[in-house]
């Protein structure tokens, strides 16, 4: 099966080749390695952006650049990268991180705003038992604990 240079199964590939070298490389690096296989992760990410620019994979790629870039504390081009992401992919499901923006889709609302909607979510607390009792911690026996997922008392 030969591949068009350039297109979409193309990108496609190599997006998952890269990610995939880049696991493993981070796997198997020592703490002191970690800063030249996020460099040349980014050099990476950059050649794919210019060769597949509206690739399916091009927003995560443009996502991965910005976040990496500030883990390198390179903020200026962290920001460069959030503002095309932003721009050229508003439209996917990483466009709004790339504004500054953390609403879930279909919200509608981002930034500030999606924070305090989801602050104002109802906790529920989930009953295991129809005759549950009250513990010394003032839960119910068989409820679960607010921030701890999927543990129940």
């Amino acid at each position: 099966m030969e591949v068009a240079s350039g297109g979409p199964l193309a990108a496609y590939v190599s997006y998952r080749e890269m990610w995939t070298e880049y696991t493993l490389k981070l796997q198997t690096s020592t703490t002191s390695e970690l800063k030249k296989v996020q460099e040349a992760w980014l050099e990476r990410l950059t050649k794919f952006v210019s060769t597949y620019p509206k690739a399916e994979d091009t927003p995560e790629a443009l996502l991965q650049l910005g976040m990496v870039s500030e883990f390198l504390d390179k903020e200026i081009e962290a920001k460069k990268w959030y503002a095309k992401l932003g721009h050229d992919f508003a439209d996917k499901i990483q466009g709004p991180k790339g504004t500054g923006g953390s609403a879930p889709p279909g919200d509608g609302r981002q930034g500030a705003q999606a924070g305090r909607a989801a602050a104002e979510r109802p906790r529920h607390r989930v009953r295991c038992r129809p005759n549950a009792r009250q513990g010394r911690d003032g839960l119910l026996l068989g409820e679960q604990q607010p921030g701890i997922h999927g543990r129940v008392r």
